[in-house]
Formats: structure tokens, C-alpha cells, sequence
């Protein structure tokens, strides 16, 4: 019998990613889109409590109201991936927090996905706003938020579900930004993010 020499084997140039990781990313990028339902409900009592109203007698323009959500909603997602991103690792070992060629990529996703979450509470502010009517905020937290989410990989890795499914999660907000941390985590190539980041921008302006 002759012997067998040598062999192929397939060796995977990036990094594993661990279920800490992951899930901290995907439940990280889940609850920054309740960030624009809770603003927005919150800009729907201050119009019960008139408070929308003085600021108009006031002379301001109701974008000046407006812009604040955003920005506020902003600010809000932005710090709660920083703290979520911190305990994880001090915590949980997610990441190493010593990395300093680590962070500035994950906090540039973090802050792309906080300016579509202001986008999003700006949105939801003015359809509540236009319509008189809490139930859209409601709706958005209660079903929208839960159907991207199982589009975009929160809840499970979407690698077993049908390719239409895939390719709809990634053009969510929520899908694109945790293909972007998963890209940065395994590559630290900040040339790859450049895809999904321009889906999260591209979603931004048109809510805007």
C-alpha cells in the first residue's frame, strides 16, 4: 500500500468570534433601536403637557425641537454602548479592554448606529407629532424592533436561514452595524466597514 503524503487543510485567516461576543453585540445593536421609540414616546407626553406648545409660542422652529430629539437620542445610544461595552469586557472578558487599536473602530460603528437611532427618533417624533397618536412609538418598540432584530442576527447567527432573510437583515440598521462589529472584531480592517456603515448612513439620511 503506498503511503500518503502531505494533505490540505483549510485554516481560517481571522479571528473566532466567542458567543460573548457575539451576543453581546447583537443584544447591544437590539436595544439601541429602543432608544428612538422611548424618545419619541417621550416627545409625545410632553405635547399632552403642552410643553411642544410653549416652545412654539416661543419663536422657535419646530426643527429646533426636532434636532434636540435626534441629538438627545443620539448621545443616549451612543453612552449606553459605551457603558454595555464596558461591563461586558470587565465583567464578561469580551473584549480586552487594553486593546487601544480596538476601540476607535468599534466606538466609529457605535456612533454610526447612534446617529440612525436619532434619525429614527426624529421619525417616529414626527409621525407622533403629525398623527396625534402614541400607539406608532408603541408599535415600533413592541414589533418592529423584535422583526430586525431576528432579521439582523440579534437573537441567533443568521447563517442557517434562507438568503433572502440574510440579505433583508443586512440592509436593517441593526443587521448592517453587527455585520460591522463582526467584520472589525475578526478583521480590524477598517476598509471592510465601509459597506455595511454606508447602509447605516444611507438609512440615517432617509429618515432624516
Amino acid at each position: 500500500t503506498q503511503s500518503e503524503i502531505g494533505g490540505v487543510e483549510s485554516v481560517s485567516a481571522v479571528a473566532p468570534i466567542s458567543s460573548f461576543q457575539y451576543y453581546t453585540i447583537g443584544m447591544a445593536v437590539m436595544f439601541a433601536l429602543f432608544v428612538g421609540g422611548s424618545i419619541a414616546g417621550i416627545a409625545f407626553v410632553e405635547k399632552q403637557q403642552f410643553v411642544f406648545n410653549r416652545i412654539l409660542l416661543s419663536d422657535r422652529h419646530p426643527f429646533a425641537y426636532l434636532g434636540g430629539k435626534a441629538i438627545s437620542a443620539t448621545l443616549v445610544t451612543f453612552f449606553q454602548f459605551c457603558i454595555l461595552f464596558f461591563f461586558s469586557s470587565l465583567i464578561f472578558q469580551a473584549f480586552d479592554l487594553t486593546d487601544l487599536s480596538f476601540w476607535p473602530g468599534m466606538l466609529l460603528i457605535a456612533f454610526c448606529l447612534a446617529l440612525c437611532v436619532g434619525a429614527i427618533a426624529a421619525f417616529l417624533t414626527a409621525l407622533l407629532m403629525r398623527f396625534n397618536n402614541d400607539t406608532i412609538a408603541t408599535v415600533f418598540s413592541g414589533g418592529i424592533v423584535t422583526i430586525f432584530a431576528f432579521l439582523g442576527g440579534s437573537f441567533t447567527p443568521t447563517e442557517g436561514l434562507p438568503v433572502f432573510i440574510r440579505q433583508l437583515g443586512s440592509w436593517t440598521p441593526n443587521g448592517a452595524s453587527l455585520n460591522a462589529f463582526l467584520l472589525w472584531v475578526q478583521n480590524l480592517d477598517i476598509g471592510l466597514l465601509w459597506e455595511p456603515l454606508s447602509r447605516v448612513l444611507l438609512a440615517t439620511v432617509i429618515l432624516l
